[in-house]
């Protein structure tokens, strides 16, 4: 039986990879209180696991406030299990910043099939005045309405200016 604090070589314990000449320390988690052999230059008084579960989220150093851009330029924004919208979320807890904004401002979830057009076609502009509820059968419709009407609205300043 193995005692707190004991010091043994590596391959001694069954490591077999290149740390086997290193030395390790039996430790016990104050956290889970399981023992486990670790480097003997480790200084941590935690498992390598509750060491990491420790620092997700807000209580990571490098935490920059659950946003990143995604694809194309869409902002994604994490949601706590508890919020009113997290049904719309992914396995990770994210969801599309524009989407949530639109279900915030409609009060409830949005389905898989209703899409939030950008009118300005700009991805990370997500004003309630810049985003639409379309469906898949009116967007492509909807979509070239408003190019057309962009369009048609140019032509009339160019033709103004003559």
């Amino acid at each position: 039986m193995t005692k707190e604090g004991e010091v043994r070589r590596a391959r001694d314990v069954g490591h077999t990879d290149n740390r086997g000449s290193g030395k390790l320390i039996w430790r016990i988690c104050a956290k889970c209180k399981e023992g486990k052999w670790i480097q003997l230059r480790a200084f941590s008084k935690l498992c390598h696991i509750c060491f990491l579960t420790g620092r997700r989220g807000a209580n990571h150093p490098t935490w920059k406030g659950g946003r990143y851009r995604v694809g194309y330029g869409y902002l994604s924004v994490q949601l706590p299990p508890t919020d009113k919208y997290y049904k719309m979320a992914k396995k990770d807890g994210y969801v599309v910043e524009h989407r949530l904004i639109m279900a915030r401002h409609l009060g409830r979830c949005l389905s898989k099939g209703e899409i939030v057009h950008h009118l300005n076609g700009v991805t990370d502009d997500n004003r309630l005045e810049n985003l639409a509820l379309v469906n898949h059968k009116t967007h492509p419709h909807r979509t070239m309405v408003l190019l057309l009407q962009e369009h048609i609205l140019k032509l009339e300043r160019q033709l103004e200016e003559l």
